[in-house]
């Protein structure tokens, strides 16, 4: 057992609580608890000492230990930090929501804050994920005021359930940096006419105020999304670099019978 010097204060036992046994000081006392405490110099005796360390911690945790800011998933209070670093957790990992109550997550929890109560499932779908949504929402949305152009890229894809959805992001620059955000993924569930996705497209672009501020917009080369982005959008359209290769590839592998045997080998 290390035994600490106290020296007529109480400086070297908060300083080692405060370093190695940060779950005992949840919260760090105030400067002015601080300066209060080492301004008690207790007497030459050893008791006094002794009894001088315990009022001063006792001062300690009836200020920071005795209410510790606990998270209660029953209300929906979660401190913020900790709230923050589990959103953050599920969002840029891509982790799935049940994993904040996995039985390694919980323990490896509990070990490093004992105080803290993990929320659950419903309330980090529900609650957390969409404050954090919303303000990610309002951020681009204040910077897309102050942008005079953007670029769109917009493609059609289908789920393993054969449902088509439309993804849109917008690239633009900001403060002298690119940035590029997704604004939506859509399901299109009616026929994929350009009237149809147009309409889906316009609808989105005006959600987010950037209609007017398009300078041109990326897709592939289908005839449906070219007619949307120049008749209905009467947008400029340039088509996707990656897939005009890809075409120019694959045909020229179908135009080369040496190479169509040689693939089916």
């Amino acid at each position: 057992m290390k035994v600490l010097k106290y020296a007529g204060n109480t400086s070297n036992l908060y300083d080692h609580l405060r370093r190695r046994h940060t779950g005992f000081l949840p919260n760090t006392a105030s400067d002015s608890q601080v300066e209060a405490i080492e301004n008690e110099r207790p007497s030459s005796s050893g008791s006094n000492n002794a009894s001088s360390i315990n009022a001063s911690l006792n001062t300690i945790n009836r200020n920071t230990i005795a209410t510790p800011q606990r998270t209660d998933s029953s209300d929906g209070t979660v401190q913020p930090r900790k709230k923050c670093l589990q959103t953050k957790l599920v969002l840029e990992d891509k982790r799935l929501a049940t994993t904040i109550n996995n039985q390694g997550f919980l323990e490896y929890s509990k070990k490093m804050q004992p105080l803290y109560h993990v929320p659950n499932r419903k309330l980090l779908s529900n609650t957390m994920i969409q404050e954090k949504f919303d303000e990610v929402v309002r951020k681009h949305k204040t910077m897309f005021q102050t942008i005079s152009n953007a670029a769109v890229t917009t493609d059609m894809w289908a789920s393993d359930s054969n449902r088509a959805f439309l993804s849109v992001t917008c690239h633009f620059i900001f403060k002298n940096k690119i940035y590029s955000a997704v604004l939506e993924t859509k399901e299109v569930p009616e026929r994929h006419t350009a009237e149809n996705i147009g309409n889906i497209l316009m609808n989105i672009l005006q959600e987010w105020c950037i209609l007017t501020k398009v300078v041109t917009i990326v897709s592939d080369n289908g005839a449906n999304i070219k007619k949307t982005i120049c008749d209905v959008l009467k947008k400029p359209h340039h088509p996707c670099i990656a897939h005009t290769l890809n075409l120019c590839v694959t045909d020229a592998i179908k135009n080369n019978l040496d190479i169509s045997l040689m693939l089916l080998k």
